[in-house]
């Protein structure tokens, strides 16, 4: 997590970019705002739609830590094979974009649609959004940017769905039945 946020402050840093320093106060002071308002949930018992924040601890604490390292591994390998994934069709389309810069806003790109709530069949809208926005401080093409997240799209999510739905329509749940019994 912190390598990530290393590469995108590089990233930023890259370019001669003009700060607003109201703008900065402002986002500091909604950030102490917000870790204030954390750390009094956690301080005092607060309750969300009948379960307090003890509860939700307690539910945290009930898988071993072995099991959430494992699921954290999975989950950064995971991030790694569609951020590569993505840098590779990058450069099949012949872009000239160097690894630290198309990793960043790779990052980016993944981030701020992970942080947009939507069903994942419209996934590709978002994404194909965002990574015009992003991709578009490289004048790179936005027709390809949005070839590139509609394949990324159909190798992630349409052919695993087509392949899992013929494993689904072809089971056999009778076999499966008889065998308990």
């Amino acid at each position: 997590m912190y390598l990530e946020l290393l590469v995108v402050l590089i990233y930023f840093f890259k370019f001669s970019i003009t700060i607003a320093y109201t703008n900065i106060f402002i986002v500091l002071f909604f950030s102490i705002i917000l870790l204030l308002s954390l750390w009094y949930i956690d301080k005092k018992e607060f309750a969300f739609k009948g379960y307090s924040t003890q509860y939700f601890k307690n539910l945290i604490n009930v898988y071993p830590k072995k099991l959430i390292k494992k699921v954290l591994l999975f989950s950064v390998f995971r991030y790694l094979v569609f951020s590569h994934q993505f840098y590779f069709l990058v450069l099949t389309f012949n872009f000239e974009l160097n690894y630290l810069d198309a990793m960043t806003s790779i990052f980016a790109m993944y981030l701020i649609a992970s942080i947009i709530p939507m069903l994942s069949l419209f996934d590709v809208v978002i994404k194909g959004s965002v990574a015009i926005l992003i991709f578009s401080l490289f004048q790179v093409n936005e027709s390809v940017i949005l070839a590139i997240v509609l394949l990324m799209w159909i190798f992630n999510f349409v052919l695993p769905s087509i392949v899992g739905s013929c494993f689904v329509l072809t089971f056999k749940t009778d076999t499966l039945i008889q065998q308990k019994k």
